[in-house]
This record gives C-alpha cells, structure tokens and sequence, in this order.
C-alpha cells in the first residue's frame, strides 16, 4: 500500500512541475525579451561576426560583440509583424523576416535591395542564428 501512496505521490508533483515556457506558446513580441547568443552570423554566405543581443520589453535591442569578435555596442528599436509570411522584422533600417525554431531564432536582413523572402545569407542578405541565453549564465 506504501508503495502505490508512493507511486501515486510521485506522479502528482511530476505533473503539478513547472512546464518550462515553450516559445511556440507566446506572443512573438514577448518571445523576444531576454538575451540571445549568435550562433551563426552570416553575410554573403560568409562568417560574419557574432555578437549578443538583448531585447526590453519595448523592443529596443542593444547588441554588443562576443569576446573575440569585432564590431561595437549598437542599439535599435525593432518592429515585427508576425502575422505575414514570412514574419518580418524591421531591424532599424534593415527589413527582414524572422523565425522562432525552439530555443532559436533565425533571422535574416538586409540593408536596402527589399525584404529577403528566404532564412539564408544569399544576395547580400544577413543571416543570424541566436540562442537563448540562460538566465544563470548571463
């Protein structure tokens, strides 16, 4: 009888747990609050510099190099619209689309020539990969 308090105990709080909070879940503009690691940087289908970005609330974005990478701390006010398709993003003055994949966002962008229509580094486009950074490890 012990054994089945035990059993049924354990199968209460595993279910009563936390859910952590799944991307897919929230409204977009609430997805984007936190802090982001580049795990993938590029332009032209080329390496380009990694850097990590931060997002308020408001969606204002400071991005500031990963040690070892070039480049300064920027700061832009970002707009999506995430009911088109592909979702875009305005980045500033660089329009692009955007794409939640897990704990990941891809997105890619470009400064003038238009909106880029696929999540890829090709005609002058920038395509960044980001992770989400854990809150203990920023």
């Amino acid at each position: 009888m012990r054994s089945i308090t035990l059993l049924l105990l354990m199968a209460v709080f595993s279910i009563a747990a936390p859910v952590p909070k799944e991307v897919k879940n929230r409204p977009d503009a609430f997805c984007f609050v936190g802090t982001w690691d580049t795990t993938t940087s590029e332009s032209n289908g080329k390496p380009y510099s990694k850097a990590r970005w931060t997002f308020d609330e408001t969606l204002k974005m400071i991005s500031n190099p990963l040690p070892g990478e070039d480049g300064g701390s920027s700061e832009w006010v970002i707009t999506i619209d995430p009911t088109k398709c592909p979702k875009e993003i305005n980045i500033g003055v660089y329009l692009g689309i955007y794409e939640f994949v897990g704990a990941e966002i891809q997105i890619a962008y470009t400064l003038g020539g238009g909106r880029p229509t696929k999540l890829n580094s090709a005609n002058g486009q920038y395509y960044t990969i980001l992770r989400l950074v854990p809150e203990a490890k920023k």
